[in-house]
């Protein structure tokens, strides 16, 4: 089973962690350990300083090592930082970078078609994932709200909310799956007893993917409780690594 982490960070860490993995280097030594052959990857250094002058670093500490998929951060195009719609997207193909994410209220920027509706149209139109954590807010909505009004705003979009509540946020997310075909789950804190068959049964392993957040939580965790869900093996493939390939494999830039 080719299993992919869709939420690894590393670097100098802004949330004190138990085991910080500083380098690429480091993390490649916990995904050993762990059995993931891939991980999507995103600098600190990025989430919580400037992503116009981080991005291009983080492709390049992390381009010796194919296992590691760099992720970028956006921001609005209005201000320049990031260059023009082409030139962001000529860069991001460059250095073979192919999901982003999205850190509205650490970044200071308004996450809406006012905002940033270019730049998502072209997520759209390229199929480029979005990862939005879901404890980011702008605009004064945060989390599912967040997450709603971004896909209401921008239908298509590929948007993986990451870091789903530990007691199961069923009753907030639910609804926004059957709305909305292009959500994914990231599993890393969905810790219900039952939850990914229940999830599965209902939704189809299509709409979960495999990531940890490591190293702020374990990286083995969200992975042992798909391996024992009760679910197919095949359905477990999907989540722990075959949804998120699927993703990666159909962004067209």
């Amino acid at each position: 089973m080719n299993i992919i982490d869709a939420n690894i960070s590393y670097g100098a860490v802004y949330t004190p962690t138990l085991a910080p993995c500083r380098t690429p280097e480091e993390l490649i030594a916990a995904l050993d350990r762990a059995g993931v052959e891939r991980a999507l990857v995103v600098a600190d250094a990025i989430r919580g300083g400037c992503p116009s002058e981080m991005n291009v670093r983080s492709a390049k500490e992390t381009a010796s090592y194919r296992r590691l998929m760099p992720v970028w951060a956006i921001l609005p195009l209005e201000t320049g930082e990031l260059g023009t719609r082409t030139e962001f997207l000529d860069s991001m193909k460059r250095y073979g970078v192919r999901a982003l994410a999205a850190y509205p209220s650490k970044h200071r920027y308004l996450l809406d078609r006012v905002g940033c509706g270019d730049l998502l149209d072209a997520l759209v139109e390229c199929r480029i994932p979005l990862l939005l954590p879901l404890e980011e807010n702008s605009g004064g909505a945060g989390g599912w709200a967040l997450a709603t009004k971004l896909l209401t705003e921008t239908p298509g979009l590929r948007l993986i909310v990451l870091g789903t509540g530990p007691w199961g946020d069923d009753r907030l997310f639910r609804p926004l799956l059957r709305a909305f075909p292009t959500l994914f789950i990231e599993i890393s804190r969905y810790e219900l007893d039952g939850g990914i068959a229940a999830l599965c049964g209902k939704y189809g392993a299509e709409r979960l993917v495999y990531g940890s957040g490591y190293p702020h939580w374990a990286m083995g965790g969200a992975l042992l409780t798909t391996l024992h869900a009760d679910i197919s093996e095949a359905d477990k493939g999907l989540i722990l690594g075959g949804n998120i390939a699927r993703l990666l494999d159909e962004v067209t830039i």
